[in-house]
């Protein structure tokens, strides 16, 4: 949750920047930006672990993040894997044990990920392909919200998720 100070800093910081913008500049930014909160408000994903309520959305980034890394070649379990850094066999031939995004999630809590990704299956970002074997693949609005976190993040000057 956002403290007083830190949504007073990012209203300033929003009408710093429209301050320099043109007047079509200025409409497209604030269409962009409502364009961002709805599907920010979207993206909210509540995981239950142990009966404790939390706020999923940076692990949400993080799973959708690994998919999309992944190429969506793979399975839950080897995503699951490459997030909290496991470095299976599989994972060493396939050299995804080299890549950036690998371990992005090892901090967390290891029994969040299952509950993650079954809440983005049921939130519409993630579908699997019962063709080839479960495969998880991006939908439109898993894509739309990497997106948004990019532009987000990188509009601020700062980043929390790498976004590509």
């Amino acid at each position: 949750m956002l403290s007083k100070i830190s949504v007073v800093n990012c209203y300033k910081r929003q009408k710093l920047m429209q301050s320099h913008l043109s007047a079509v500049e200025r409409c497209c930014y604030i269409t962009l930006v409502r364009t961002i909160q709805s599907a920010a408000a979207l993206c909210v994903i509540t995981v239950y672990i142990q009966k404790t309520k939390i706020e999923g959305q940076k692990q949400l980034l993080i799973v959708l993040n690994a998919v999309k890394t992944l190429k969506e070649n793979f399975r839950q379990e080897y995503v699951i894997d490459f997030v909290r850094g496991r470095a299976t066999d599989d994972q060493k031939d396939h050299k995804h044990d080299e890549l950036d995004e690998f371990g992005e999630g090892e901090d967390e809590n290891p029994k969040i990920w299952n509950p993650v990704v079954r809440q983005a299956l049921l939130a519409g970002y993630l579908k699997k392909d019962v063709e080839n074997y479960g495969l998880l693949k991006l939908t439109a609005a898993g894509k739309l919200i990497l997106e948004i976190s990019r532009i987000v993040y990188d509009s601020y000057g700062y980043r929390v998720q790498r976004g590509r």
